[in-house]
């Protein structure tokens, strides 16, 4: 265990005697405010676990199920991007030699 944890541990026991011993309430006084302040903490820590448990069925989800068919369109689009420059190629080699031609005819009239 650390030093810091230790010291903490030992702090905080110290602190609550302390608290204790000068409190101006009657000990049932206290015991009835420390019952719902653990009653609180308990109600947070379970949204917390809640939250928790919302949370892992959310990111196995994401794995699961949202990242497979993000890849599924990923790979579809680059099926098509394929395919369209497959198929355009001609036309584009058509395109740069027409550029070509009126570059030249263009440099001919200078």
């Amino acid at each position: 265990m650390s030093k810091f944890l230790k010291g903490f541990i030992f702090g905080s026991v110290i602190g609550g005697a302390v608290a204790l011993l000068n409190n101006p309430r009657s000990g049932k006084e206290n015991r009835e405010i420390l019952a719902q302040q653990i009653q609180e903490v308990t109600q947070d820590v379970t949204v917390i676990n809640t939250g928790k448990a919302t949370l892992e069925r959310g990111i196995k989800e994401i794995q699961e199920v949202i990242v497979p068919q993000t890849m599924e369109v990923v790979n579809s689009i680059q099926e098509e991007v394929a395919k369209f420059q497959l198929e355009n190629k001609p036309r584009f080699r058509r395109i740069q030699d027409k550029i070509q031609t009126l570059q030249t005819h263009l440099k001919e009239m200078k």
